[in-house]
């Protein structure tokens, strides 16, 4: 596996797309820390919204799909490396890596903001670390994505997996004749779309202060993404369906 591990890591390094992406998400945080009023919590509170959960996402299902366009994928398996050796070298070396720098831009900021501003961290610390498991979360969803779909055209599909929750949430309250209390704090919605959706959980992690429910709401619907998607990944590379 480390030996998978770091041929996937040189190829990404050595993306001049990749360090484009990276140095997207740096002016942006730098734009961020040029909003009136800006401390803590408002830093955080300008993080949550689906930009900064989709861009991850389609960038990490860019890395991982275009093996596929260059049949690097291919050598993987046709050298006898075990389905699962091979997911998970790609969770690590794209999705991990990915999630680590990303928060590292994201809490290098976040305490400079709360150090110059004398705000402190209070609530502002946790709910940073919150949308950061978000950003990890779509990551690794953006490799797996790319894993069981084999194509570029899985950056197509990871975006439309996100607007996806908006149609089903604007249908779920339409039937159920509650649609504008969904649609100004998605309050009223089964646990389910709290567990899977990254709507609710961004509404979660914004509204108020912190709650042992949030947290646990977006654990498990990490488990929920990384157990689905990662079995039916594993079943095509089992039965070497390409």
């Amino acid at each position: 596996m480390n030996r998978l591990i770091k041929s996937e890591l040189k190829k990404d390094l050595q993306l001049t797309y990749y360090w484009g992406f990276i140095l997207g998400i740096v002016l942006m945080q730098i734009l961020l820390c040029f909003s009136d009023d800006m401390n803590s919590i408002n830093f955080v509170q300008s993080q949550l919204g689906e930009f900064f959960i989709i861009l991850p996402m389609m960038m990490t299902a860019f890395i991982a799909g275009r093996g596929f366009s260059q049949r690097t994928n291919m050598y993987d398996i046709m050298m006898g490396n075990r389905p699962l050796k091979i997911i998970v070298s790609k969770l690590l070396s794209v999705g991990f890596i990915t999630a680590c720098i990303i928060s590292f831009i994201s809490l290098s900021f976040f305490f400079v903001i709360s150090l110059v501003n004398s705000t402190g961290f209070n609530d502002a610390f946790i709910k940073e670390m919150m949308f950061i498991l978000l950003i990890y979360k779509a990551t690794f969803a953006g490799v797996l994505l790319a894993l069981c779909f084999r194509s570029l055209a899985s950056i197509a599909i990871v975006y439309l997996r996100v607007m996806l929750e908006s149609i089903i949430l604007v249908v779920y309250g339409s039937l159920k004749g509650n649609l504008s209390e969904i649609m100004d704090s998605l309050r009223g919605t089964p646990r389910i779309f709290d567990l899977l959706f990254y709507s609710n959980q961004i509404s979660m992690i914004s509204e108020g202060s912190p709650s042992a429910d949030s947290l646990i709401n977006i654990l498990s619907g990490f488990a929920i993404m990384l157990l689905v998607w990662g079995g039916i990944t594993y079943l095509l590379y089992k039965h070497k369906d390409f």
